[in-house]
């Protein structure tokens, strides 16, 4: 009888380590865009999700253009976005490679080597002159990081859409004033003065004129006709929302 209940109960004690170790396995699961998503949705602030992002074991971030862009639609912050492209850049934890598909899913290629260009995001503002408003996407630092001298790059798009009509090569101009410098390009139309509805595409005089060709599966090329002046340029997409993402880089001369 003793033995009996000694085994029955070795049995259980293997039982409940099994279901222990299947729940810590199914909880250990690679953190992934979804789950950033669902924290969000819960009201957890920038700072505990950062916390997850950096002490997760295992990451499986999206980052192409167009899972940035559905990042933003769900209300994911700059922050936590920047921390989950750093977690993916950073040596993965326990010794294992990074993540496939750390890029961002957009690369500038010039004659010196191809670059993978991060993400930035602007804020559309609106301004009433004495007959007409005025739009524009403000993005809130001086200059690209990416600099370049080739006034010919081509830039590869990641995206399942063909992207005319929906992206754009933009040439940026720069707000020098002492006190207030930003980076900006206007927008065509977007309503009246107290509306938050806009076209999202730049004002003609900014747009690069470009040619589109498909690389590959999923994969554009984007090629500018006619070399690029010294300045501040970006791949820029905008959102009805009053948002829209840059891709940014300068040329220097």
């Amino acid at each position: 009888m003793n033995h009996r209940k000694r085994t029955a109960g070795a049995l259980i004690f293997l039982a409940f380590i099994w279901m222990c170790s299947a729940w810590t396995g199914a909880q250990e699961k690679p953190l992934d865009n979804a789950e950033i998503i669902k924290l969000k949705a819960l009201n957890m602030g920038d700072a505990v999700i950062i916390g997850k992002i950096k002490s997760a074991k295992e990451v499986k971030f999206e980052t192409s253009t167009d899972d940035l862009v559905k990042l933003k639609e769900a209300g994911i912050s700059d922050a936590v976005i920047a921390a989950m492209l750093e977690r993916l850049s950073a040596p993965a934890a326990a010794g294992k490679p990074p993540a496939v598909g750390s890029d961002p899913g957009v690369q500038l290629k010039t004659k010196d080597g191809t670059l993978n260009l991060k993400a930035i995001f602007g804020t559309k503002k609106t301004q009433a002159a004495m007959f007409s408003v005025v739009n524009w996407v403000q993005f809130n630092d001086p200059a690209a990081k990416t600099r370049i001298r080739d006034p010919r790059p081509v830039i590869l798009l990641e995206s399942d859409k063909d992207p005319r009509g929906a992206w754009f090569i933009v040439q940026v101009s720069v707000n020098n004033k002492k006190d207030d410098v930003y980076r900006y390009f206007d927008l065509e139309g977007g309503g009246g003065v107290f509306s938050n509805v806009w076209s999202g595409e730049p004002e003609k005089g900014s747009i690069v004129k470009f040619d589109v060709t498909q690389e590959g599966p999923n994969l554009w090329r984007l090629t500018p006709l006619k070399d690029l002046k010294p300045g501040e340029y970006g791949l820029f997409s905008g959102r009805k929302e009053g948002e829209g993402i840059l891709y940014d880089f300068g040329i220097d001369r």
